[in-house]
């Protein structure tokens, strides 16, 4: 289950005039970029990025695509302006992944961690996920929450990279 604000009544899933038929185009119920893994398609995802883009023998990757992957596109400059960076929790981001950058507290996937992390979080009908890598030391963190009891984002994040239901995941996820 997932929380719904059912106060205005149950919605319906398509407005009247939505003009779709069921089965032609999914993608538009789809998370951002389409993705939806299991948490073992997660784990092939950071045994890619960990690595030299092969994954259990098959390259899918080539390794300098791979390296091009972790490279940052765009980096915070408050000089520049260049780009919001919510109040200290986005410092940095690849073509297509986010980096932890470890430079403020806010950006931090564990508290006092100022290592570098790459990958991405996920959020759709009630799922938070994650999926990040160290590519230095190998060490990667997956995680999937669903069906919580309550609002996840009713409690503000504090000024943290992550819902505080995730930060509770990872400080849990930390100590292994």
């Amino acid at each position: 289950p997932q929380v719904d604000d059912l106060t205005q009544g149950i919605p319906t899933a398509l407005p009247a005039d939505a003009n779709y038929e069921p089965g032609t185009n999914g993608a538009q119920f789809s998370p951002q970029g389409g993705a939806r893994l299991s948490l073992r398609g997660l784990e092939a995802l950071a045994l890619l990025l960990m690595g030299d883009g092969r994954v259990d023998g098959v390259q899918i990757l080539s390794p300098e695509r791979t390296a091009q992957l972790r490279q940052p596109a765009w980096q915070y400059d408050a000089g520049l302006g260049n780009i919001d960076h919510y109040d200290g929790t986005l410092n940095a981001r690849t073509a297509g992944l986010r980096i932890i950058s470890g430079k403020t507290p806010g950006d931090r996937l564990f508290t006092n961690d100022e290592r570098r992390w790459f990958g991405h979080f996920g959020e759709a009908y009630g799922l938070l996920a994650g999926v990040w890598v160290q590519p230095e030391t190998g060490e990667g963190v997956i995680y999937a929450i669903t069906g919580t009891a309550f609002d996840p984002y009713a409690e503000p994040s504090g000024g943290k990279v992550a819902q505080p239901i995730e930060a509770a995941v990872l400080a849990a996820l930390s100590k292994l």
